[in-house]
């Protein structure tokens, strides 16, 4: 019976007993079996089952004593019997209610079972590759260059509609919002991106107030969009704060329009100046249709002070400026890298500042140019003598007189020698700005074109300056003109749609002065300008002498005959007119000789090249030749027939 009780009382034990008391750690046998060790990555430590520190023995009852001493006696006893057997284990049983017998017991008996979870475990792999890692600048650039080609790959692949609706519903659902229907269906011209140069999302119309933070997360993910157009879509501050930010994480939008939108105040303003200053890729900003005073102005223009600023573009058609809003403005232009701006239609005149646009000096260097202008001033006439044009002695004398124009090239070097004179002077100051285009047209700029012309006088940078509709009098056009004979730089003059061209050939005189003169000039739009025939006489004579003029448009005027033959005769002596557009008259005359000068210009722009023929193909006489019937040619000399004719209204003009 000793024997039983022995096993059943090791048998309860752990099995972890018989191992040598000085083992760090202790499992037992049926534990081990059911949960084997796992593989981490490192083995730890010490381990997890950590037995306590052994007790101090408790002290031993009189009660335990008698127990025990009565199982040793049963114990050994040889004649065992399954009573006595029973009997020893229940006393077993009360012995181990008070206590462990011995140490090891004790120390079996704290033991704890511990549960890992699968989902914190971890596989280690050693490392796969055949060369030695290199340094960490190294490993940097390779990491930084597969993010750009990564990145590059995702901006070159064009979202689908459906990928952008499904993006969009995305953005309404994580701000609970309701998606909109006509975003859904502006998202469709995706469909057009593949073959398109530039990736645009014309949202213009749009109702956006309540919609305008869904759609700026949409705008955050990098869709490749490079032209977005809000205007008139009801934006209030809010709503340019997230557009804005959305655009500056984006990265991708070149040009952004938000003309139109009345309840933006000068934070919102503010916010957009930001942007300028942060994201240099945003290059063109319209902001037309708006009443800006001097405060908001100034938070949207505040930005151009800045290096980081790269704006080229800026609208502000049909805005009404506050009288401190345009010294903003021309203060913005003067130190800033603004190099296009848009002023139409613009009802009120704004006097000193329009000059102050296109001042490129300081204001303190004024009064030395003005004694330099005054140096430099000369009689402004080259064509007062019949017997010194070339275009009006081949009319009334036939295409093989010569004209006795030593003389007038003598004035014209003259005066040619005079300006270059003044723009010496000139660039010995220091330069303000960068402004290559000033678009006027539709304004009303009345006594300030006066100003404005004083201005252009002195300007060094300006290239292209549009008057037109700007209700230019031949005064006016007189003024302009004048100008030209000083500044050196202008490239392109559109006067279309002014009354100064009509009987009053005062501004026909100046500028006919100017072309001949300015150096590079190219273009010269006089289209719906009142042209008559003698005022395209006297334009004609400076054709000869123009060295850099490419394009002269003076489209639907009532030219007649004689202006036309006075135009052919000055471009057949022309060398670098390769477009001059004129509109076509029922007389067949009238149509052979425009036919004659529309191959004579194709020829010429042919020779140049596609850049050359780019004028010539959007020209109102190719778009009439097109769709008038093909005449005979007639010969590239002037009858005398036509020579009396033309005898016969210069006589009658002259009365």
């Amino acid at each position: 019976m000793s024997d039983e009780a022995s096993t059943d009382s090791e048998a309860d034990a752990c099995a972890g007993a018989e191992s040598p008391p000085d083992a760090e750690e202790t499992y037992c046998s049926n534990e081990k079996d059911a949960f084997p060790p796992s593989h981490t990555r490192e083995p730890p430590a010490r381990g997890i089952l950590r037995a306590r520190p052994p007790s101090p023995p408790a002290p031993t009852s009189g009660r335990a004593a008698w127990l025990s001493a009565m199982q040793t006696r049963l114990s050994a006893s040889s004649a065992a019997t399954s009573t006595g057997g029973l009997l020893a284990s229940v006393l077993q049983r009360w012995s181990s209610k008070d206590g462990p017998s011995s140490a090891l017991e004790a120390e079996t008996l704290v033991l704890r079972r511990v549960h890992f979870r699968s989902e914190d475990l971890a596989h280690t792999y050693h490392i796969q590759g055949t060369t030695a890692p290199r340094d960490e600048a190294w490993t940097r650039t390779r990491i930084e260059k597969e993010a750009s080609e990564r990145t590059a790959r995702l901006d070159a692949r064009a979202w689908t509609p459906a990928e952008l609706q499904s993006l969009y519903r995305v953005c309404c659902r994580a701000r609970e919002e309701v998606s909109s229907g006509g975003v859904l269906r502006a998202l469709s011209q995706a469909s057009a991106w593949p073959d398109a140069t530039t990736r645009t999302l014309d949202l213009a119309g749009l109702d956006l107030h309540a919609q305008c933070v869904p759609l700026a997360d949409m705008l955050c993910v990098p869709l490749g969009v490079q032209v977005l157009h809000l205007d008139r879509c009801h934006l209030d501050d809010a709503g340019v704060t997230a557009l804005a930010r959305a655009v500056y994480s984006a990265r991708t939008v070149h040009t952004l329009t938000l003309a139109s939108n009345p309840n933006v105040r000068p934070a919102g303003w503010r916010m957009v100046g930001t942007l300028l200053t942060a994201a240099p890729h945003v290059m063109h900003l319209d902001v037309s249709e708006h009443d800006f005073s001097a405060n908001a102005l100034r938070g949207l223009l505040m930005p151009w002070n800045g290096s980081s600023c790269a704006l080229q573009s800026l609208r502000l058609e049909a805005c009404t400026l506050a009288s401190g809003a345009w010294d903003v403005l021309a203060g913005a232009v003067q130190v800033g890298a603004i190099q296009h701006l848009s002023l139409r239609r613009h009802s009120q005149g704004a006097r000193s500042a329009l000059a102050r646009l296109l001042r490129d000096y300081q204001a303190s260097d004024a009064a030395s140019i003005s004694v330099w202008e005054h140096t430099c001033g000369a009689a402004d006439e080259l064509y007062l003598h019949a017997n010194e044009n070339e275009v009006e002695t081949a009319l009334l004398h036939g295409p093989d007189a010569e004209a006795q124009a030593a003389s007038r090239r003598e004035r014209r070097e003259a005066l040619m020698a005079r300006a270059a004179a003044f723009q010496h002077a000139l660039s010995e100051l220091p330069r303000l700005g960068c402004l290559l285009t000033l678009d006027l047209k539709g304004s009303v700029l009345g006594d300030d074109l006066r100003a404005l012309a004083a201005a252009l006088r002195r300007n060094r940078t300006l290239r292209v300056l549009s008057l037109s509709e700007c209700g230019v009098s031949p005064s006016g056009l007189a003024c302009v003109a004048h100008a030209l004979q000083y500044n050196t730089t202008l490239e392109t003059l559109d006067l279309s749609g002014n009354p100064c061209c009509g009987t009053d050939l005062q501004g026909v005189h100046r500028l006919r002065v100017a072309l001949g003169l300015h150096p590079r000039i190219r273009r010269v739009l006089l289209r719906r300008t009142q042209l008559l025939p003698a005022g395209a006489v006297a334009l004609a004579e400076c054709l000869p002498d123009t060295r850099a003029l490419l394009h002269l448009d003076v489209a639907h005027n009532a030219l007649g005959l004689v202006g036309l033959l006075a135009l052919w005769t000055g471009l057949q002596r022309n060398a670098s007119v390769r477009c001059l557009d004129v509109s076509l008259d029922a007389h067949d005359e009238y149509m052979a000789v425009a036919r004659a000068m529309y191959e004579h210009c194709r020829a010429r722009s042919a020779a140049a090249g596609a850049a050359g023929a780019r004028f010539l193909d959007k020209s109102v006489l190719a778009a009439s030749l097109r769709e008038a019937p093909p005449t005979e040619m007639r010969a590239q000399t002037l009858s005398s027939e036509e020579a009396a004719v033309f005898r016969t209204t210069k006589e009658l003009l002259n009365q």
